[in-house]
């Protein structure tokens, strides 16, 4: 098990001096999301209601931009629309094919393969899903990347319903000194794979995990004085824990594990 107390590591002041250079340069990047979310039911395939699916990101002109869920695992082949725009590439998500139907959820952090922010325009987010080892159903939906919230519907069809894209535009609000909380005030343990963290105040906390090249990993919302992070489905390396709370990007700490 390993513990973080970031009350009396000296070597904290070192690294937090660090970190207050370069997670400021990730939040002058665009922090905006794309969440897709669709519902896919069963055509009666050989292996149904097993299937594979997958969602992406793409242009007009189909350029692929990234995968944004997987969930397939051996069967990632069958997904053939998908196989043939982003020629396998799945940006390190991990995820197996599901047993059932129901609600399929991804999430773009509206950057490149490079991770860096794309240039406004016009996207196309897809799905596809296959219960067969062969090509099965796809759809997508049209939105435009230009800093204003916005809904957009993807096209449903019998067996991709509700589907639809929510386009969020990240609120940066520049820190004062009043606005940060000693980093004594947090601690976090790393243990069997989990994030223990303990916050000060049963306050509304928004918890980050965000790797170093700024790609947003993970994020949770808690109200109490705690919250656990699963790194089991990251790869090792190190991450950057930041912690917002009272509906802003205000930072309260800042952490970084192995």
């Amino acid at each position: 098990m390993k513990k973080y107390n970031l009350r009396y590591s000296s070597a904290w002041v070192i690294v937090f001096t660090l970190l207050s250079i370069f997670i400021p340069a990730l939040h002058a990047q665009n922090c905006d999301s794309l969440i897709v979310t669709v519902t896919t039911v069963t055509y009666g395939g050989r292996y149904a209601p097993k299937n594979a699916s997958m969602m992406w990101i793409q242009k007009p002109d189909k350029t692929f931009i990234k995968t944004i869920c997987k969930k397939a695992q051996n069967y990632i082949r069958y997904c053939t629309l998908w196989n043939s725009i982003s020629k396998g590439d799945v940006d390190g998500l991990t995820g197996a094919s599901r047993n059932i139907h129901g609600v399929l959820t991804g999430r773009w952090d509206c950057t490149g393969q490079d991770n860096k922010p794309v240039p406004k325009g016009t996207y196309e987010f897809w799905v596809e899903m296959t219960e067969n080892n062969a090509t099965g159903k796809n759809s997508f939906g049209t939105i435009t990347i230009d800093g204003i919230a916005k809904t957009a519907k993807g096209t449903e069809t019998t067996n991709l319903k509700s589907f639809s894209a929510v386009y969020k535009v990240a609120s940066v609000k520049t820190l004062t000194s009043t606005e940060k909380m000693a980093p004594q005030s947090v601690s976090v343990e790393q243990r069997n794979g989990r994030l223990d963290i303990k916050l000060p105040g049963s306050n509304v906390y928004t918890i980050s995990l965000i790797a170093p090249n700024g790609k947003l990993c993970h994020t949770i919302r808690t109200g109490g004085t705690g919250a656990e992070i699963d790194m089991s489905s990251f790869a090792r390396g190190i991450y950057f824990l930041e912690i917002t709370h009272a509906g802003t990007r205000t930072l309260l700490s800042r952490a970084i594990f192995r």
